[in-house]
C-alpha cells in the first residue's frame, strides 16, 4: 500500500505590500489552473491592469 499524496496550490499576491488577496489548493492536475485564477484575480481587484508571473506549468492555462 503506497502513499500518493499531493496538493497544488496557486497565490494571488498583492506584489508592493507581499500580501496574499487569493489562493487556492487542489488535489486535481492543475496544469490548466491560471487561467481561472487570473479570472478570480480580475474580479477581486475590479481591473485587469495587473502582471502575472508563472512557471511554465501554467502555460495551457490562459
Amino acid at each position: 500500500m503506497g502513499l500518493n499524496a499531493r496538493q497544488f496550490l496557486a497565490v494571488i499576491v498583492d506584489a508592493e505590500n507581499n500580501i496574499p488577496i487569493d489562493y487556492k489548493v487542489t488535489n486535481n492536475n492543475d496544469s490548466k489552473a491560471m487561467g481561472n485564477m487570473l479570472q478570480r484575480a480580475k474580479a477581486i481587484l475590479k481591473t485587469n491592469d495587473f502582471t502575472a508571473l508563472y512557471d511554465k506549468g501554467y502555460h495551457t492555462g490562459s
